[in-house]
C-alpha cells in the first residue's frame, strides 16, 4: 500500500515542467502529516473529526505534554502511520504559534518519518 502524492509548497501544490510534481514513500507520508498537524477540527468538510482544535490549544492555557497528546492521537489515525515514536511540542503564547516535531514508522517503509510544522 505505497503512498503517491503531489508535492506541496507553501500550501501550494507544485507544478513543473507541465505537470505536478509527485511524490511517494516516506516523503508522501511525512507531508501527509504534516498536513494533519496543521488541520483545524473539523476544518475539512469531508473529514470532519480530523485535525487540532487550535482554537481551544492556543487560546487557552493548555500545556505542551496536552498539545503532545493531541498531535500523537491525530497521527495515529492515519492509515499509513504503523508507529509514532515521538512528538515534541513548544509553544509560544507571545506570538500565539507552536513548534512540532514529530519521528515515527510508516507502513511499507524501512527509514524512520521524521518532520517539523509551526503553526
Amino acid at each position: 500500500m505505497a503512498l503517491l502524492t503531489w508535492l506541496e509548497k507553501d500550501g501550494e501544490i507544485v507544478f513543473a515542467g507541465g505537470s505536478f510534481v509527485e511524490i511517494f514513500g516516506s516523503r508522501a507520508i511525512r507531508q501527509r502529516l504534516e498536513n494533519r498537524i496543521k488541520r483545524f477540527l473539523g476544518g475539512f468538510f469531508t473529514e470532519p473529526d480530523d485535525g487540532i482544535d487550535w482554537i481551544d490549544i492556543l487560546g487557552n492555557q493548555i500545556d505542551e505534554s496536552r498539545l503532545e497528546l493531541a498531535i500523537r492521537a491525530e497521527l495515529e489515525k492515519d492509515e499509513f502511520v504503523k508507529s509514532i515514536d515521538q512528538v515534541d511540542a513548544t509553544i509560544d503564547r507571545k506570538e500565539r504559534s507552536a513548534k512540532i516535531t514529530f519521528s515515527g514508522q510508516g507502513v511499507d517503509i524501512t527509514e524512520t518519518l521524521e518532520g517539523e510544522v509551526i503553526i
